[in-house]
């Protein structure tokens, strides 16, 4: 299963704001398999096994116009409980 997040840029995003990666704090957990980034840095995609029951967490890093700053996301997690 892929899960898609998209920047949604407001009257006070970063001039430039682009996705450039996803940090985990449980990086070997088996649920987040691959992270792709569109060319644009707007979209992040995680291919996420369905099949490991779990919690995964991580954030996501930013680079702006703006700053020679990287900036970090609050941090989304993913839940996998199984069969509903």
């Amino acid at each position: 299963m892929t899960i898609t997040y998209q920047l949604v840029h407001r009257k006070r995003t970063p001039q430039g704001l682009r996705i450039v990666a996803a940090g985990f704090t449980n990086p070997f957990d088996a649920h987040i398999e691959r992270v792709t980034i569109s060319d644009d840095g707007q979209s992040i995609y995680l291919e996420n096994n369905i099949d490991n029951l779990g919690v995964s967490k991580f954030q996501f890093i930013f680079t702006s116009e703006e700053s020679d700053l990287l900036l970090v996301s609050p941090d989304p997690q993913v839940i996998n409980r199984g069969t509903l």
